[in-house]
């Protein structure tokens, strides 16, 4: 796809690209999850919510909203750098 000749950017790739970009990942959902990919939009939607609600407990989630153990006098500069790379 966007390693044929002349198709850089993803505004290049054309509508059958995309179609074949969707088996791609309905294939590797498919193939992880051992089910087919749920085509109920609502469906979708409850899934979405519980992998973030799930993701919640997760070892990078609790690292984040662990308060750093630095001097502090460090504390500006390192809660300045942990909102500002939150939004960045």
């Amino acid at each position: 796809m966007s390693q044929k000749p002349g198709r850089q950017k993803r505004c290049d790739l054309t509508a059958e690209d995309w179609r074949v970009v969707g088996e791609r990942f309905k294939d590797i959902f498919r193939r992880y999850n051992r089910v087919d990919f749920p085509t109920d939009p609502f469906d979708q939607l409850r899934f979405a919510t519980e992998a973030v609600f799930k993701s919640w407990n997760g070892k990078r989630a609790i690292d984040y909203r662990t308060p750093p153990k630095f001097p502090m006098i460090w504390a500006p500069r390192s809660i300045s750098k942990r909102w500002f790379s939150a939004i960045w």
